[in-house]
Parts: C-alpha cells; structure tokens; sequence
C-alpha cells in the first residue's frame, strides 16, 4: 500500500466516523451563546450567594456579639 492509499484509507474512515457527530454551524453557535449566557448567570448568581452568606456570617457575629454582651450586662450589672 502506498503513501497515497493510506492517506486516503486513514480519510475515508474518518469521514465515516465522523459524520455521526457533524452539527450544523448556525447550532454550534448558539449552543456557545447558550454556554455563555449560563457561565454569566452562575457567576452573578456565585456572586450573590457568597454576598448573601457573609451578610448571614457578619450578622450572626454580631448578634452573637451583642447578646452575650446583653446577657453577660444582665448578670454582672445590678
């Protein structure tokens, strides 16, 4: 088999492997405008959850905070 032959075997089997997974240009470009648009939600939404839970951590602190000042106030002041 020659050089030629074997680079048209390697092309022909590959065409046919292939083709199963072709898809169309116009739906890989809105697959990728889909996937962007998804990454751009989960970073806003990445974003609020981590805003949302220092707020929870900050307050919790500071309800700690002045709770056990309230009540350490409560039994060490008369």
């Amino acid at each position: 088999m020659s050089r030629d032959e074997i680079k048209a075997a390697v092309k022909e089997a590959l065409s046919e492997e292939i083709a199963p997974l072709y898809v169309d240009r116009e739906t890989h470009y809105e697959d990728h405008k889909f996937i962007k648009g998804l990454r751009e939600l989960l970073q806003d939404t990445k974003g609020t959850i981590w805003g949302a839970f220092l707020r929870i951590m900050v307050y919790g602190v500071l309800v700690l905070l002045l709770g056990g000042l309230a009540w350490w106030g409560s039994t060490h002041i008369k």
